[in-house]
């Protein structure tokens, strides 16, 4: 199974992390071959994926090479609904609720125009990814039962372990040298 995942920006972001979390554990599964594709020009450095990354070319996009086209975020969406017929299989995975998000982030009237356009937007998807039991309800207001499904985000622990910098042990040493306390 080929699988093209978009996203707007390779930055440190939640949305961003999960999927890199996500990639990198599914890299090693032989059935499937993904591609993550950005939009940005930006790319975060510390941002590392163990699947091919590449920034989309809008106008050459080969659909006929992914069986599923997964998208994430507003823009990523509006390029899945204006290529709808030209992709076999589209899911879309919700981060947000949207009104709320977006009267917060902006205005309520951007809020009110945005949120039923995105919602618009996913109406085409055949598959929307809610990352908790309480989105989908909140979206089963305007998507069928069928069409939302709950996933929820899951980024593996760190190990912690490890011997610490030797840098920063010298630094706290510092501060508790001059009668400073560190916390932290």
């Amino acid at each position: 199974m080929r699988v093209a995942i978009i996203i707007p920006r390779l930055e440190q972001l939640g949305p961003v992390k999960v999927i890199q979390a996500l990639v990198n554990i599914l890299s090693n599964a032989e059935q499937l071959k993904i591609t993550v594709f950005y939009l940005d020009k930006t790319v975060d450095p510390q941002i590392k994926m163990m699947v091919p990354v590449e920034r989309l070319d809008l106008s050459r996009f080969c659909f006929n090479d992914y069986d599923i086209i997964h998208t994430n975020g507003i823009r990523p969406d509006l390029f899945a609904f204006i290529n709808r017929k030209k992709i076999r299989y589209h899911i879309s995975t919700i981060h947000n609720f949207v009104f709320v998000d977006l009267s917060f982030t902006y205005n309520r009237i951007i809020s009110w125009l945005f949120g039923y356009v995105w919602l618009i937007l996913w109406k085409r998807a055949d598959k929307l990814i809610c990352v908790s039991n309480g989105m989908k309800e909140y979206y089963s207001k305007w998507f069928s039962e069928s069409k939302l499904e709950v996933i929820y985000n899951g980024i593996a622990e760190t190990d912690n372990s490890q011997i610490p910098d030797i840098d920063i042990i010298n630094a706290i040493k510092d501060y508790h040298s001059r009668g400073f306390n560190v916390t932290g």
